[in-house]
């Protein structure tokens, strides 16, 4: 969904190059860079002043974390393109690589971190009827009509099919909910 890059404890800036299909972007001092998928658009992405991404379109956007230059600013690029991001030679202090907030990695000088769409994809069980947009809205803005018990519906759903006819695949599980009426989607998938 969405990797980041960042400065560790001291408040120093980094420097970050950016090379997208071998090709160099720009240099960015800055706090630090996140680069995310639709699905990841809205998380740390988001909160760094970049763009909402639709989730049905196959895009990436890097965006610079507190860049200290008045010209920084996102890059949406294909979802095909393949991004790296070089650690500048000045950056001595503590630089560390996050995946989806949930796996950390200390980087160094001259690292480079390559980012670019899983070869795997997976299948997305919807729920609800209600579209990105709404919940966007729902999250973002706080307004519009919503179940605030939608993820507990959806859990003891999926639970309710497994133990019902006793599921082992995720292709099962998808029919069974088909027939259900739900709605089952594909997404690419981040590990």
């Amino acid at each position: 969904n969405d990797i980041g890059i960042t400065r560790g404890s001291l408040s120093r800036i980094i420097d970050l190059k950016i090379f997208i299909n071998d090709r160099f972007v720009d240099d960015y001092p800055a706090d630090g860079m996140v680069v995310s998928t639709p699905t990841g658009s809205t998380a740390y992405n988001l909160s760094a002043g970049g763009p909402i991404l639709d989730p049905a379109t196959n895009v990436m956007a890097i965006t610079p974390i507190c860049p200290h230059s008045l010209y920084a600013r996102s890059i949406v690029i294909s979802g095909e393109d393949i991004i790296k991001i070089q650690i500048g030679e000045n950056s001595s202090y503590d630089v560390i690589l996050t995946i989806d907030g949930q796996m950390a990695y200390q980087l160094k000088n001259d690292d480079i971190v390559t980012v670019q769409k899983s070869n795997y994809t997976t299948s997305l069980i919807r729920t609800s009827h209600h579209s990105f947009y709404d919940i966007l809205r729902k999250k973002i803005v706080g307004i519009g009509k919503w179940d605030k018990n939608m993820k507990v519906k959806r859990q003891s759903k999926i639970l309710e099919l497994i133990n019902k006819y006793s599921i082992e695949t995720q292709e099962e599980l998808a029919e069974r909910l088909k027939e259900a009426g739900y709605e089952v989607t594909q997404a690419t998938i981040s590990r």
